[in-house]
C-alpha cells in the first residue's frame, strides 16, 4: 500500500515555499510549508468573458491540523488569508484552500 504522508512529504519538500501560518490571522504564527497554486478561471458576466487568476494553497494536515476561514499564511511581505471554507482530500492528509 502506498503512503501517502509519505508521498505528500516529498512533493511539498520538492515544491513547497516556506510560510507562516495565522490562525484567523493573528498571533505570532507557525512556520509551515505550502504549494502555491495560481490557476486562472474563466467567467463570463454580461455577455463578457473575464479571466481571473486564482489564489489556491495546499498545506499538510500533519502542519496546520484545523484550516478555517479568515486564517492566513504569510509569505515574505505577501499575506494570503484563507477565502472561503478549506477541504481535505480524500485521505485527510492535506488541505486545499483559496485566498
Amino acid at each position: 500500500m502506498v503512503d501517502f504522508a509519505a508521498a505528500n512529504a516529498v512533493i511539498f519538500a520538492t515544491f513547497g515555499v516556506a510560510a507562516t501560518y495565522r490562525a484567523a490571522g493573528a498571533g505570532d504564527g507557525l512556520a509551515v510549508t505550502i504549494i502555491r497554486d495560481r490557476p486562472t478561471a474563466d467567467a463570463v458576466a454580461f455577455g463578457t468573458t473575464l479571466r481571473a487568476h486564482a489564489q489556491i494553497i495546499h498545506v499538510q494536515v500533519a502542519e496546520v491540523a484545523v484550516l478555517a476561514k479568515g486564517d492566513s499564511f504569510t509569505i515574505g511581505a505577501e499575506v494570503l488569508t484563507v477565502a472561503g471554507a478549506p477541504r481535505l482530500d480524500g485521505l485527510s492528509t492535506m488541505w486545499t484552500a483559496e485566498c
